[in-house]
């Protein structure tokens, strides 16, 4: 194969075309106003692009990993129930969903309680377990 004479005859390939990125407006979904059924479809959907979930604070986060079961519950739709290490715990209306949180939210999440505390003061309760 003359690979010097093939480069020497390239010529330009027509624009083509593509399925253009959802928009982050599309991917984002309020929980207080959000079903389980709604939420795993929209999980679905977006798949590798991840859905932004944002709470009734207004904190957001993208998730690429969720869990979202009916329950009953008291948690009022769109508060954050629970934080853990690498996850939220966020109620729906009707049921609650379980976010996984990348490293990078994760550590941003963390931001305002350590700037609180101080570089090594306790967190509340003791749990604290940092050097």
């Amino acid at each position: 194969m003359d690979l010097d004479r093939l480069f020497g005859e390239a010529q330009d390939q027509d624009e083509g075309s593509y399925w253009s990125a959802h928009s982050e407006q599309d991917r984002t979904i309020k929980a207080a106003e959000s079903i389980v059924a709604g939420l795993r479809e929209a999980s679905r959907k977006f798949g590798i692009s991840g859905v932004i979930v944002e709470a009734a604070d207004g904190r957001r986060v993208q998730v690429f990993r969720l869990t979202a079961v009916q329950c009953v519950h008291r948690s009022a739709p769109g508060t954050i129930s629970a934080v853990f290490r690498f996850c939220w715990i966020v109620a729906l209306l009707d049921g609650l969903a379980i976010l996984g949180l990348s490293t990078a939210d994760y550590l941003a999440s963390m931001i305002p309680a350590r700037a609180a505390r101080g570089p090594r003061g306790p967190a509340p309760g003791g749990m604290d377990r940092r050097p």
